[in-house]
């Protein structure tokens, strides 16, 4: 009979410490997020959202600002105009979110990604 005794006291600390950096990411994802729209957005309020369900993080991007969008009834005049039949509004191609916002995002969600090791600090 073979008997293989191994101690996996180290294995199994790298291995929890590596579950307790990922369950604090979408946390330091949500401060990069903030950092990222307060620097290269230049927003006064920065907002993001994390999902608990999803894990995941979010924020509104909003084309022509945030106060375009209001109820329908604060448009509503007590004489409607009628529009021309046939008429269209024509909205613009442009993308909502500049290619240089983008890639500046990514860069850092990238850089905090790269801050994961596999002994970075010590679950708590």
């Amino acid at each position: 009979m073979l008997t293989i005794e191994a101690e996996t006291d180290n294995v199994e600390r790298t291995l929890a410490n590596m579950v307790f950096q990922l369950k604090a990411f979408p946390s330091k994802m949500k401060d990069e997020m903030l950092v990222w729209q307060t620097d290269d957005m230049h927003r006064k309020h920065p907002r993001a959202k994390y999902s608990l369900h999803h894990r995941r993080v979010g924020t509104k991007i909003y084309p022509r600002g945030r106060h375009h969008y209001k109820s329908k009834a604060a448009h509503r005049h007590r004489y409607p105009t009628h529009r021309r039949r046939g008429h269209r509004k024509h909205w613009s191609t442009r993308p909502i979110l500049r290619p240089e916002l983008y890639i500046s995002m990514r860069d850092r969600m990238t850089a905090l990604l790269g801050q994961i090791g596999w002994a970075s600090t010590t679950p708590r």
